[in-house]
């Protein structure tokens, strides 16, 4: 089975074909049909059988994604098993959405990482979908096999001294990339990665200086405070049914802020279960052959939201009134994905059996 939950025709093992309708395509499955919101199938079975709540949701705003730490619904943490799991999974349209996000918030300023992404071509998509922005990256352990005009690799260090010599002429963006482990770790060797990837980031933040930066916000998994930047906790999209870990979208001068472990633990155990799986009632037409397995769940809501903000800041279009662009924009997407990569790369994190959780 592929990662792509979003397919062409009715096999699951077939890519997406190389061609993009010029036209509106009514699609195929019939609206009723398709309005079934099967990504949201798994909240009845673990609610009495009572159907998701459905919530009115402006796709032009980024609020139903935004967490809020101080006062988002709970729900403690217990293992389960047997329990059927619906969610929309992609892994590489994951970061890839997350990418245009953030980039769309400053659609001209360039972007600086301090390593190579898990997916390498997604700086040739992102450099055609921004055509203004540069790409510098730092990275010691690979070579990378990307080559473009605006895509600039680094063999050293983002807190190198040489950095001052390679520093973009205007301000700029900076992504942290995580590191993805390459054994299982013990809960113990996983908090003290995370602890050591917040303190990074903050040094690196703090040094580099850009107006806005897309961190790794991801927790000890203990009864611990952490100190770390304020900013917008923005909640994963397309990722694993149970995957905790989120973005950190914060500006320059934001200041840091207390941040209470286990309530984020099982904040993000109520998204995965609950929140993820409601029906966000959003007012778009996405009857294209494109766009026919789009529901109304958090994730294909968030999807569309993504590309609405992008074509609205980058593009100066209104995809509300003009949704063959949405279509056309999520067709270039889909033929973006590599041909061939590691499917379970990204699961080399995964914690030991003492208590297993998805990680990067």
């Amino acid at each position: 089975m592929t990662e792509n939950w979003l397919t062409f025709s009715d096999s699951e093992n077939n890519e997406p074909v190389s061609v993009i309708p010029t036209a509106p395509v009514q699609a195929h499955v019939p609206t009723q049909q398709k309005r079934v919101n099967h990504h949201c199938r798994q909240y009845a079975p673990a609610n009495n059988n009572q159907e998701p709540p459905v919530l009115p949701t402006d796709l032009m705003s980024s609020a139903f994604r935004i967490l809020d730490h101080d006062s988002a619904p709970q729900m403690q943490y217990k293992r389960r098993s047997g329990e059927i799991k619906t969610v929309a999974y992609d892994r590489f349209m994951s970061i890839l959405l997350q990418f245009i996000e953030f980039m769309s918030m400053s659609p001209n300023s360039d972007v600086v990482m301090n390593r190579l992404s898990q997916f390498p071509n997604i700086y040739l998509i992102l450099a055609e979908l921004f055509p203004n922005v540069s790409f510098h990256v730092f990275e010691i352990f690979q070579k990378p096999n990307v080559v473009h005009e605006r895509v600039n690799f680094y063999n050293f260090s983002v807190t190198d001294d040489k950095f001052s010599l390679v520093k973009p002429k205007k301000e700029f963006l900076f992504v942290y990339e995580p590191s993805v482990p390459v054994k299982q770790l013990t809960v113990d060797e996983a908090n003290q990665q995370f602890n050591k990837q917040l303190e990074m980031q903050k040094n690196q933040f703090q040094q580099l200086n850009p107006i806005m930066g897309m961190l790794q916000f991801e927790l000890p998994w203990n009864d611990s405070i952490v100190n770390f930047y304020n900013g917008d906790i923005m909640l994963p999209l397309m990722n694993s049914a149970t995957y905790a870990g989120c973005k950190m979208i914060t500006h320059r001068g934001a200041g840091l802020k207390d941040y209470d472990c286990k309530k984020l633990e099982e904040q993000m155990f109520y998204f995965n279960n609950n929140t993820r799986v409601c029906v966000y009632d959003y007012k778009l037409n996405t009857d294209f052959d494109l766009l026919k397995n789009f529901d109304k769940c958090f994730d294909c809501a968030s999807a569309l939201s993504i590309m609405l903000k992008y074509l609205k800041e980058a593009k100066n279009i209104n995809g509300t009134e003009k949704p063959l662009e949405i279509m056309m924009l999520w067709g270039k997407l889909t033929q973006s994905r590599p041909e061939e990569h590691d499917r379970d790369t990204w699961k080399r994190g995964k914690f030991s059996k003492d208590k297993k959780r998805d990680r990067q």
